[in-house]
């Protein structure tokens, strides 16, 4: 499993407090997630977040709170090797 953390911002980098979110594993991985795996959380009351997710690719999407429709941010590939978050923060999450 790979921890990861920050704080899930507008692209104002305003914190988005109590959001869920959605990691969906977009493909098979030797070393990972299996298609179709999702790891779901919630941020916090100030925006950020904890997390740990097995190695792959993802869909990564989002839902404010009292919404029930998700929005998609795009997608993210987490490497064994990856020691941050940064691949999140390709997408808006920091």
């Amino acid at each position: 499993m790979k921890p990861l953390a920050g704080t899930f911002v507008t692209p104002d980098n305003s914190p988005i407090a109590n959001a869920t979110v959605r990691m969906i594993a977009t493909a098979n991985t030797l070393d990972g997630a299996i298609r179709g795996t999702m790891f779901v959380f919630n941020t916090s009351s100030t925006g950020t977040y904890a997390v740990n997710v097995l190695p792959g690719s993802y869909k990564i999407e989002f839902k404010n709170p009292g919404k029930t429709k998700y929005i998609t941010l795009g997608d993210v590939t987490i490497l064994l090797a990856d020691t941050t978050s940064a691949p999140l923060e390709d997408i808006g999450i920091a």
